[in-house]
């Protein structure tokens, strides 16, 4: 399995790019996030050009969280979607997803 890059790390890489400290990318990603957040919980989807489309659809008992690769990104892994299937989130803050949020995925 790839090794994760966790966010402190992808904000480092970031500010490395950028040619700026790590504390203004800090607030600048989340800034970023929390807009993601904000925009979820409104049931708006988010798309991202060039990475993909995130959307939160509400069922009976549950909460369905999409996510739609773009083909920029499908591409990277020989243009097949992945069949991981429907998953589903319990535990599902209004505001964020807690970390030991339990997820149950469907086929």
């Amino acid at each position: 399995m790839a090794e994760r890059v966790d966010k402190p790390e992808l904000v480092h890489q970031l500010a490395r790019r950028l040619d700026r400290d790590d504390e203004t990318v800090a607030e600048i990603v989340d800034g970023f996030l929390e807009e993601i957040y904000a925009a979820l919980k409104r049931g708006d989807s988010v798309s991202l050009r060039g990475f993909g489309s995130f959307y939160v659809r509400a069922e009976r008992h549950s909460w369905v969280f999409k996510f739609n690769p773009s083909q920029r990104l499908r591409a990277l892994f020989g243009g097949r979607r992945p069949t991981v299937g429907r998953c589903e989130l319990r535990g599902f803050s209004v505001h964020r997803v807690a970390p030991d949020s339990e997820v149950i995925c469907h086929n």
